[in-house]
């Protein structure tokens, strides 16, 4: 594990792909974050568990496709068993925090709009509005949780700290 993370982010840097596909079979139940940093991608499709971690860092990324196995229920962090029937959008597998000045073409994530959130605010500001679209995406699915509730099981507060150098684990 400790080698396996710089090479894959390694590779990831020198892709000069403009799709990135990731499958990611399995995962060790260790919170590790996954940094992918690239100049050339546009859209990133990632198939893995919500435990992933992934952290996109792509100046032209577009969009982010997160593809979740709906049979399986949520197995993200510390969530509880009773919610765990509908992922979490915006921090199972890949996390949404990280494109905040990291990604600032990104329009589409997870099928939810936010290319008109402008990243000219603060991050505060930027999540907030942010994370009242992926709000509307739960109720949308079929959740029923007040956005208080909500927010607090399955939404973010601070900002991801992420490193800068590849193969820092």
């Amino acid at each position: 594990l400790n080698k396996f993370i710089p090479c894959l982010e390694a590779g990831i840097a020198a892709s000069k792909a403009p799709v990135l596909k990731v499958t990611v079979m399995g995962e060790t139940r260790r919170l590790v974050n996954k940094v992918f940093r690239n100049n050339h991608v546009e859209k990133l499709v990632v198939t893995g568990p919500c435990t992933f971690n992934l952290f996109p860092v792509m100046e032209k990324l577009k969009e982010v496709v997160v593809n979740l196995e709906t049979s399986v229920n949520c197995s993200y962090w510390k969530s509880k068993i009773d919610d765990r029937t509908l992922h979490r959008a915006g921090i199972c597998c890949v996390n949404v925090g990280s494109v905040y000045e990291n990604c600032p073409n990104v329009e589409r994530f997870m099928g939810v709009e936010i290319g008109m959130v402008s990243h000219k605010q603060s991050f505060e500001e930027w999540n907030t509005k942010i994370k009242k679209r992926f709000y509307d995406d739960y109720l949308q699915q079929g959740g029923s949780k007040e956005m208080n509730a909500w927010a607090k099981t399955r939404w973010f507060e601070r900002r991801p700290v992420l490193s800068k150098y590849i193969g820092h684990v």
